[in-house]
């Protein structure tokens, strides 16, 4: 397999799990993620920032609350 591949495939694979979408005490729609690298990716995704509200704080972002569910129903 060639170096690049195992790389990408390491780097997929080593971001499963880096993300969590849950509620916060109020009940609101949240992603939230231990790195902010992660997250600011995750942000600046085209098919993913129209259903961020607002930055919480450095690890997570308010999400639409018809958002859950949404990407998986039009892929």
């Amino acid at each position: 397999m060639p170096q690049s591949v195992t790389v990408d495939v390491t780097d997929t694979v080593g971001r499963y799990g880096r993300l969590v979408i849950g509620r916060d005490s109020d009940g609101e729609l949240q992603i939230s993620s231990t790195e902010s690298a992660v997250l600011s990716e995750v942000a600046s995704s085209r098919r993913i920032a129209p259903l961020l509200t607002e930055r919480v704080d450095a690890t997570t972002y308010r999400v639409q609350a018809w958002a859950r569910g949404s990407s998986s129903r039009s892929s």
